[in-house]
């Protein structure tokens, strides 16, 4: 594992907090890559080796499965998106459930952030359609025809807006 480290901390993505590490046989779409070592970050996994650098996008995976051999315990991904299907080929089954377990865990936090970011654009465009544009046309009138101050319009205005924006 120690030179896939290496790896890690030589390419563009040294920057990249890791969550958890491994190596195991890589192959994609039936092309076989060897052993490869395997980086989860907040966002993706990683496979590096000497020949390639490669990142799924944990959002791309939609689903995969478990698959024990006579010398491996296989761990194929389908990742539509990009037409690809991932095998990875651990060594050991202890390996492969601490890759599974953590990468779960990074999946979900994943889904909880995108569902926070979909619920917070979905409050603001229910918000915006509750703006209240003819009060905000009012007082700009109000201020056209200088009844208001500048001032006092932009106060004015920024307490109608604080809610929405």
């Amino acid at each position: 594992m120690k030179k896939f480290e290496n790896l890690f901390h030589e390419s563009d993505y040294s920057h990249e907090t890791l969550f958890f590490n491994t190596s195991s046989l890589i192959s994609f779409n039936k092309d076989y890559f060897g052993e490869c070592g395997i980086f989860l970050t907040k966002d993706y996994i990683l496979i590096l080796n000497k020949k390639i650098s490669r990142t799924i996008n944990y959002a791309g995976i939609f689903d995969f499965e478990t698959k024990n051999t006579l010398f491996g315990r296989k761990v194929i991904f389908n990742i539509p998106i990009d037409n690809l299907t991932v095998e990875m080929d651990f060594n050991f089954d202890k390996d492969r459930k601490q890759f599974l377990s953590k990468l779960q865990e990074l999946m979900e936090n994943k889904e909880n952030e995108i569902q926070t970011i979909i619920e917070r654009e979905e409050y603001i465009q229910e918000q915006r359609k509750n703006m209240p544009y003819e009060e905000l046309k009012k007082l700009k009138e109000l201020y056209d025809l200088e009844i208001l101050t500048e001032d006092e319009y932009k106060i004015k205005r920024e307490e109608m807006l604080k809610d929405y924006l």
